[in-house]
């Protein structure tokens, strides 16, 4: 190792323990908000959430950092999940961006991606994104105009 990342190794064995719970802690709180978010009842328009569905998380890997959660349901006749994500993986910048899709998408595909969207939402990679202002955080108010947003397609 060279210097400098011996240095970075030395002050990391003293902060790991911190930074991983840290890290743990911050996931489930957003992964709460997350669900609480999608457990609010609102007009999905053609989807249908399972009745005995509650919305739940998926694992994450702190190199791939998207947290989100999921809740199954029907639209068309066909099962679906609902997933509403924070995503710093795939986002430009330092900050996330936050998104909604489908699961399986690929019988809805060509329609969500042709589907005539409203400024500032971006239809991109099988997902409805938003980049929210990181100078004026509010995690629900933002997934509620995402979700609202995305309820116009299930409308049509």
């Amino acid at each position: 190792m060279q210097p400098d990342a011996d240095e970075f190794v030395a002050e990391g064995m003293k902060r790991y323990k911190q930074a991983a719970l840290m890290l743990v802690a911050f996931g489930e709180e957003v992964e709460t908000s997350l669900r609480m978010i999608l457990d609010k009842p609102r007009d999905w328009g053609g989807f249908s959430p399972a009745k005995e569905a509650q919305a739940k998380s998926t694992t994450y890997w702190s190199k791939y950092p998207l947290l989100n959660a999921k809740m199954d349901g029907d639209f068309n006749g066909k099962s679906i999940k609902m997933v509403i994500g924070v995503d710093w993986y795939e986002s430009d910048s330092e900050y996330p961006f936050y998104a909604v899709w489908i699961e399986p998408a690929d019988a809805f595909e060509d329609n969500l991606r042709q589907f005539d969207w409203n400024a500032p939402f971006q239809y991109k990679k099988k997902s409805l994104r938003y980049l929210p202002d990181p100078e004026d955080f509010d995690l629900s108010r933002d997934f509620d105009h995402l979700l609202e947003e995305f309820s116009r397609f299930f409308r049509q």
